[in-house]
């Protein structure tokens, strides 16, 4: 077996330094979200980098986003996507988001997302019935952790075949390989990780980027 890589605080440091090309109006939405309270749910930018890499490598158009914060993975997700793609951009919270908005003008992409406010299952589920099932390129998944699973189920049912669906913190900070940890949001996270693992409508990777990256490809 090879030996583990420690992703230190050095190493991660100068994983960002030698690797993310940023704008600096999106470097300076990472750096104040990071002052504000739960700055913890922040994408990271080498991740959030990854997931705009993604992006472009399928082409993709339309996007579904579930939790927003400040906005700062939205708006990698809008500078992946071409001159008329959309993001769909999903939270409940409309306190934290607000604050990306002037960085989402200065990238100029503010036309590509779409934002809406509410319960993700519910806009989810609307979404499902209004004709654009199978009608999106990838959905990302970054809320609520013990509404994975249905978050899951519905994002099945939206992305095109091959489309992709994207788990945040899918490690959860180790907790889920500590059988002693059984907290809601642990159990459903290890849960959810298992059943995907089996589920032959999907093929399915889970990576050690941030705080684990589950990646699954619609079948």
């Amino acid at each position: 077996m090879s030996n583990l890589l420690d992703i230190n605080q050095n190493l991660h440091s100068y994983i960002v330094d030698s690797s993310v090309r940023q704008p600096e109006a999106l470097a300076k939405l990472y750096s104040t979200t990071l002052t504000y309270p739960d700055s913890q749910m922040v994408t990271m930018p080498d991740q959030a980098q990854f997931i705009g890499f993604l992006l472009k490598l399928i082409n993709a158009k339309k996007v579904i986003e579930v939790g927003v914060y400040t906005g700062y993975c939205t708006s990698w997700i809008a500078m992946a996507l071409p001159e008329n793609g959309k993001v769909i951009a999903i939270d409940r919270d409309e306190r934290w988001y607000g604050i990306g908005q002037e960085c989402w003008r200065e990238l100029g992409v503010e036309s590509k997302i779409d934002l809406r406010t509410g319960e993700a299952i519910d806009i989810l589920s609307e979404l499902k019935s209004s004709s654009q099932a199978g009608q999106f390129d990838a959905v990302f998944i970054d809320a609520d952790k013990s509404n994975y699973d249905n978050y899951y189920e519905i994002a099945l049912r939206l992305v095109r075949q091959k489309g992709l669906i994207i788990f945040d913190n899918m490690l959860w900070s180790g907790k889920v390989a500590d059988p002693d940890k059984n907290d809601l949001s642990t159990r459903s996270l290890r849960d959810l990780t298992y059943k995907i693992k089996n589920d032959d409508r999907v093929d399915f990777s889970l990576i050690t980027v941030a705080d684990g990256v589950g990646l699954a490809i619609k079948r």
